[in-house]
């Protein structure tokens, strides 16, 4: 059959079953691999998606391109963006599930290598899943998703070193000049590809930026011929697709670049789930079935137990650490290339591509729902293991104060309350569940407490009823609900502000009884409209307000706020 009928094939197969798939509600994944088992076993010869066929170069290419838009997200100022409690949390989770994959693949009778290469795929979380699943609940911004965020950049870097380290040990076989001469050629290679990015690299990426379409192909042609210099010189072209985004990463086009490959990526990584899914035997499933589900568990609910205990131990509550670890209970993308990239060197056999490809749609499917229904699924299981909770001795003697203001939230939005509260002498204390911003505030002898918002019982200790006024700056429908529905309880007279980045969410705290309510980009369109009331559109008339806005800029900055992208 002819690729193009192939292709034609597969992607009317596809397209069908991924609209099944949307219509179920079901992960789109599940929906390609699926297509490619049912277009191997029914609709083409063995030939035609075998490893030295048209569609696996095809296929190739969908991890190319995925490598080299991870490279490009890899960029030094995203890495360092990684807080220090979410980059100890990322460390302990690896290790500690590394090991306990190990341990389990050994028990299952596997051998010690590709135990060890099964250990590392169910350590990584699919960065591209979470993202998505996260932004379409409108979760990104929440510290949980924070701390996630953190964690699988942390993955993705590890994931990059060990697909090095991969390709690096396939040479210690061919012994050690060998071993000395291809370290040479890549420390040679790495050199030249830091010396063309930092001296040309921005310039020519300038020129092509002209022409929406020349950089598009500049990028392109960067990525493959970088890929495919790595593989002259005898290392994988994954590892050349993921340095040469590494090296564009830096650039002010960088974002742009990766947001005009998205759609090509896209369509080589349908591929690629297509091609994984037609290498699918029944027999060989069958056979491995135990394995897989035993797996599956594992991935679903040891490894974010792992995570959440990370969390706990570094002073986070429980639901933070429940959100953050069932947002990782999934294996990555990174996972299936490590696992091919293994059989490609012979450490692993096919069956070992199928189990964990077949993991992978397991988990990823479970994931989509674990991350929809977290709260439903916290607070059920909250239930049953702490149907109560005693405070410490110094919280209950900071509760039993009352406060003239409570302020729930003190990162961002709320730093600006903290400072005018200090400066107007008012008696306050502030809460928040984020230990690295309650470290912050005692460091500048801030009163605050470690609470969180969405505690009934911890609202009634805290007298929060009895405050003047109450703020919250947590963007959370439901937690702003129960917080304002606490306080109108007993006081009708306290004055309730919060913030919504929803209309509608707004209009029904209003109902409810909320005094005042914040929305952040239309206060800051009023702000500035006001400005120019006050300023005229004189650019010199501007100028103190500029200089006092770089100070402020610069002082969050400094304090680490970053503003959000939207």
């Amino acid at each position: 059959m002819q690729i193009f009928t192939q292709i034609s094939l597969i992607l009317a197969v596809a397209t069908l079953l991924s609209v099944l798939a949307r219509l179920l509600k079901q992960p789109a994944i599940l929906a390609y691999v699926l297509t490619g088992f049912l277009c191997a076993t029914y609709f083409l010869q063995a030939g035609d998606l075998g490893a030295n066929s048209t569609f696996s170069t095809f296929s190739d290419l969908g991890i190319t391109i995925l490598l080299f838009i991870v490279g490009i997200n890899l960029s030094p100022k995203a890495i360092k963006t990684v807080g220090k409690n979410a980059f100890l949390a990322g460390a302990g989770q690896m290790i500690f599930t590394t090991f306990a994959g190990y341990l389990l693949a050994k028990v299952l009778g596997f051998d010690p290598v590709p135990a060890i290469i099964i250990a590392l795929a169910f350590s990584f979380s699919s960065t591209i899943i979470v993202l998505k699943l996260l932004g379409d609940l409108g979760d990104l911004e929440k510290l949980h998703s924070r701390i996630a965020i953190g964690i699988l950049l942390l993955q993705d870097l590890i994931a990059s070193i060990c697909l090095i380290f991969l390709t690096t040990l396939d040479t210690a076989y061919r012994g050690g000049f060998f071993i000395a001469l291809l370290l040479l050629k890549g420390l040679a290679v790495s050199l030249l590809i830091w010396l063309v990015s930092t001296k040309f690299l921005g310039r020519l990426s300038r020129f092509f930026a002209k022409s929406q379409e020349n950089l598009f192909l500049f990028s392109i042609a960067w990525g493959f011929g970088i890929s495919s210099l790595f593989a002259e010189m005898g290392f994988s072209k994954e590892i050349g697709a993921l340095i040469a985004g590494v090296a564009l990463s830096t650039l002010p086009f960088s974002t742009e670049i990766a947001s005009k490959l998205r759609p090509l990526r896209d369509f080589f990584v349908i591929l690629f789930f297509v091609a994984l899914g037609s290498k699918i035997e029944p027999n060989q499933v069958v056979q491995y079935l135990p394995s897989i589900i035993i797996f599956s568990i594992f991935v679903i609910l040891v490894k974010p137990v792992i995570t959440a205990l990370n969390l706990r131990l570094l002073g986070y509550n429980r639901k933070v650490a429940f959100k953050t670890g069932v947002s990782l209970a999934q294996i990555s993308e990174f996972s299936l290339v490590l696992v091919l990239l293994a059989s490609k060197l012979t450490f692993v056999n096919q069956n070992l591509v199928q189990i964990v490809t077949l993991v992978c749609v397991v988990t990823i499917t479970m994931s989509l729902y674990l991350i929809k229904f977290g709260d439903k699924l916290y607070i059920f299981l909250n239930n049953i293991f702490t149907p109560h909770r005693s405070m410490s001795k110094e919280a209950m003697e900071t509760v039993k104060q009352t406060y003239d203001v409570i302020l729930f939230g003190c990162n961002r939005v709320g730093w600006d309350f903290v400072k005018a509260f200090n400066n107007l002498g008012t008696g306050f204390i502030a809460v928040d569940y984020n230990p690295e911003t309650l470290e912050e505030l005692k460091k500048k002898n801030i009163n605050c407490i470690y609470g969180d918002a969405e505690d009934a019982e911890f609202l009634d200790e805290l007298n929060v009823a009895q405050a003047r006024m109450v703020i919250s700056t947590i963007p959370d429908y439901e937690t702003s609900i129960l917080l304002l529905e606490e306080v109108r309880k007993t006081n009708r007279e306290s004055a309730v502000v919060l913030i919504s980045y929803n209309v509608d969410d707004a209009l029904a705290f209003y109902q409810k009884g909320a005094t005042y309510v914040i929305l952040p980009h239309f206060i800051s369109a009023q702000h500035a409209t006001k400005l120019l009331e006050e300023l005229g559109v004189n650019h010199n008339s501007f100028e103190n307000e500029k200089n006092n806005h770089i100070l402020y800029l610069n002082e969050r900055k400094n304090m680490g706020h970053a503003h959000p992208p939207h």
